[in-house]
């Protein structure tokens, strides 16, 4: 093959390289995956924490992303420097090391996760790749590859490469509720389903956040609460199974009320307001809390998050929109407005938005590919 195609080739994957390592470092960035399922080898590399270091403060560096963004884009850089020696020793340094760096993570995720991460497969494999063209370039090759470059063309597959992912949540129709979440919503309003733990704290800041949220919406919501007892939470069990038994009364909220009200800490004297809380029969919450008819319908809440794949309390969902930890009541209100508007439900689907990104990178190669530079005819001797 052609030093210049080898050449072409080195630049395609490291633009596919730096497109997937730029998806790799937004899953990492963000509590909700966006390419790949938690309950998938991504996520189970992910888990590893072998991406990433967590500060002292809580925030978290995904340093091996980062490290494959930088490489990439400096290896696609490298490639289109103008001197053949420069881009020799700028461009094959830089894949040489993507491809070291690409075997051992392969390696890593065979012999000690366990697991392989689709993404990650496509990053170590794109290294490879552009490894193994470096190779077959070699020194004579970086010379001979004298190439008519038309840079508008690699300009644009660049743009491509980084703009698709970072586009992705906003134009493609990323939000798809689990079936048993969508049995929950109500046919002609807007939808709330709340999983929660009355002892977590982050739950109990999340809840006024959202309530506040309801209240600056102003329009009917069909909220639906899903108490939830972490193991080693007694008394948010306690909790879990009184909003439960209170729900056959319909007063699941004066539980609510009650138990969140003093702030992220719940305490025995809640449960002992709640015991003189008028509004309850408690002969009949008496007769329920010593059945198994609680336990049995937190079971269900448990087996329904965990089919929505369980990533944390609280997860809230507003419309098909799913909200991971505690957040400020602006972004529920959002959600909520979102989902009034149907903005949730919109986009296109993702198998045509990567098409369609796939179509534009195809042209811009198009447009961007290079012709070898070929040499004048020697003029035959006289």
């Amino acid at each position: 093959m052609q030093p210049s195609r080898w050449l072409f080739l080195l630049r395609v994957a490291s633009l596919l390289g730096l497109a997937v390592s730029v998806m790799v470092l937004i899953d990492y960035s963000t509590p909700e995956m966006a390419f790949c399922s938690s309950s998938s080898g991504c996520g189970a590399v992910r888990d590893s924490g072998l991406g990433f270091v967590a500060l002292p403060s809580g925030q978290v560096i995904p340093y091996l992303p980062l490290l494959g963004v930088l490489d990439f884009a400096g290896l696609f850089a490298g490639s289109l420097l103008a001197g053949p020696r420069l881009r020799h020793v700028v461009a094959g340094s830089l894949a040489l090391a993507g491809g070291v760096a690409g075997l051992v993570l392969l390696l890593v995720q065979a012999f000690w996760i366990g697991r392989f991460c689709s993404l990650c497969l496509l990053v170590d494999g794109a290294a490879l790749i552009a490894c193994l063209a470096q190779l077959f370039l070699r020194r004579s090759g970086w010379e001979q590859a004298t190439e008519l470059v038309r840079p508008l063309g690699w300009l644009l597959a660049l743009s491509v490469a980084v703009a698709a992912p970072l586009a992705f949540k906003s134009v493609a129709k990323t939000a798809q509720l689990p079936p048993a979440i969508a049995a929950l919503r109500h046919p002609d309003r807007v939808t709330v389903i709340e999983f929660f733990d009355y002892q977590c704290p982050h739950c109990r800041l999340a809840l006024p956040e959202l309530k506040k949220a309801l209240l600056a919406f102003g329009r009917p919501a069909h909220v639906v609460r899903q108490p939830i007892g972490l193991p080693g939470h007694e008394l948010g069990v306690r909790g879990a199974r009184m909003h439960v038994c209170a729900a056959e009364q319909g007063e699941s909220e004066t539980v609510l009320r009650v138990l969140i009200a003093g702030g992220p800490e719940l305490s025995e004297q809640q449960f002992a307001e709640l015991s003189r809380e008028p509004r309850l029969n408690h002969e009949r919450l008496a007769t329920c809390l010593a059945s198994d008819r609680p336990d049995r319908a937190l079971s269900a809440i448990v087996e329904r998050i965990k089919s929505a794949e369980f990533l944390g309390l609280p997860t809230t969902y507003i419309g098909s929109t799913r909200i991971l930890g505690s957040a400020p009541y602006e972004v529920y209100l959002d959600a909520l407005e979102g989902a009034a508007e149907g903005r949730d439900e919109r986009g296109l689907p993702p198998w045509l938005y990567w098409l369609l990104a796939t179509v534009l990178a195809g042209s811009a190669l198009w447009l961007g590919r290079a012709r070898t530079a070929t040499a004048a005819p020697v003029p035959a001797a006289s």
